[in-house]
């Protein structure tokens, strides 16, 4: 595994190394064999064997390290959104103050931009690491808040009203995805975003740009194609200034009006 060491770990050699790694580095082993569910618990440093319910119900309320760090929040501190409940960290973003509550173990696992944050050497890993008080606020002023909170609830898989979203909502959120270097999670959303009825060639202008910041080559392929037979060279130049990254924008549209 990842880590340095298997610290904890059982010496039988099926449990050094998984078949399956949903989390990369987890802390945790699930071991499925004849109707049993078992869990390799390397920080509390016991196996565990009960029950499949059972032992789920164990191993997700023990799953995150941050709740002995958790306390009570003021009115003011309640956030406007909660991905992981209980989390370490709270997002403020946007210009509306957006308040989104994650853990840091959700944010390290998911984008390397916030791995490299929250670590030591930025001014957000030191309050995570250094500070007394949680949930520790993390402020993105730059970012959308509705968007943010789009995509980190997609991306935990708790909401299925978020494979529903609109072609501006999309383009939105796959904006923030491309920021924080989340595409390769976003995969499966990406592809039932992409697999849509198209309706007009703004739409397929919208989610043929979210294709790209998702890198999702199937979606941009056929939203393009969409785009090529709708062709408008008027349409095309206004869509092209008003995507959020002008010059990808203009490339775009010089490359179908040629």
């Amino acid at each position: 595994m990842g880590r340095s060491s298997n610290k904890g770990m059982s010496s039988d050699s099926e449990t050094k190394v998984p078949d399956e790694a949903v989390i990369p580095n987890g802390d945790r082993i699930l071991i499925v064999r004849k109707g049993q569910l078992r869990i390799q618990n390397n920080r509390a440093h016991k196996l565990l064997t009960r029950s499949p319910s059972s032992v789920l119900v164990i191993a997700f309320f023990s799953f995150p390290s941050q709740l002995h760090r958790t306390r009570t929040m003021s009115r003011e501190q309640i956030p406007d959104e909660t991905v992981v409940a209980g989390g370490d960290i709270i997002l403020v973003v946007g210009n509306e103050n957006r308040r989104i509550q994650v853990s840091s173990e959700f944010l390290i696992q998911a984008s390397p931009v916030f791995d490299a944050m929250l670590n030591l050497k930025f001014l957000e890993g030191n309050k995570l690491h250094e500070g007394n008080e949680f949930p520790v606020e993390i402020k993105l002023p730059e970012d959308d808040g509705l968007a943010t909170a789009q995509a980190l609830k997609t991306l935990h898989g708790s909401d299925p009203e978020m494979l529903l979203l609109a072609p501006d909502q999309i383009q939105k959120v796959s904006i923030i995805v491309d920021k924080y270097d989340m595409s390769p999670c976003f995969a499966m959303a990406s592809t039932v975003w992409m697999d849509c009825e198209l309706i007009n060639l703004e739409d397929a202008w919208k989610l043929m740009t979210a294709a790209y910041w998702l890198d999702h080559l199937v979606g941009f392929r056929r939203m393009s194609e969409y785009v090529i037979r709708k062709l408008n060279h008027a349409q095309i130049f206004r869509l092209a200034n008003e995507t959020f990254d002008a010059t990808l924008g203009l490339k775009l549209g010089s490359e179908f009006s040629s």
